[in-house]
């Protein structure tokens, strides 16, 4: 059956009206396990404060204070220092999440004077691996986290330790090229 022209000329906008309504959400918004990062604290290489971008107030984390947990440099774009303080010997554990980013807090990166030279895209399969495993004495501890492997994108790194605390960072991974 040969459809004339004209006929498909009219046809095909309706059926391409038709797909671009489908109600269908993507597979990232049917995975629960994610959490979105609406904002973070950005961090220099020499782990001084360069200000928040978002609202971390809605962030889906438990900070705790007492142990000044921070990420530097944040935004990074192949390794990360992750510093905190306990007050007692313990072992830890350091996971990457996979995470959305808010579109307002993904729309303020570059407002904010981060050279964000493409929109970071969303991740469409959420994972969560451990980074980092052993045990610290109290006090002020360091450790060098490289991320090379992992893609551009938001995530969470996730601390958990011996003592049942755990609490998390959102972090940003930007390559420029």
């Amino acid at each position: 059956m040969k459809i004339p022209m004209k006929k498909l000329l009219y046809i095909l906008p309706i059926f391409i009206l038709l797909l671009s309504c489908n109600e269908d959400p993507s597979k990232v918004q049917k995975d629960e396990r994610f959490k979105t990062v609406y904002g973070l604290e950005r961090t220099l290489e020499n782990s001084q404060k360069a200000g928040v971008i978002g609202d971390m107030s809605k962030n889906q984390c438990t900070n705790i204070e007492a142990m000044e947990l921070i990420a530097y440099p944040n935004i990074t774009a192949n390794k990360t220092t992750f510093q905190f303080n306990i007050d007692s010997k313990r072992t830890v554990n350091l996971f990457i999440e996979t995470a959305l980013g808010d579109d307002e807090f993904l729309d303020s990166l570059s407002t904010n004077g981060v050279a964000v030279l493409t929109r970071l895209t969303q991740h469409e399969s959420y994972f969560k691996e451990s980074l980092y495993y052993d045990e610290f004495d109290r006090g002020s501890n360091v450790i060098s986290i490289v991320l090379e492997q992992y893609d551009n994108g938001v995530y969470y790194i996730i601390y958990e330790d011996s003592e049942g605390n755990n609490s998390c960072f959102p972090i940003v991974i930007q390559r420029l090229n």
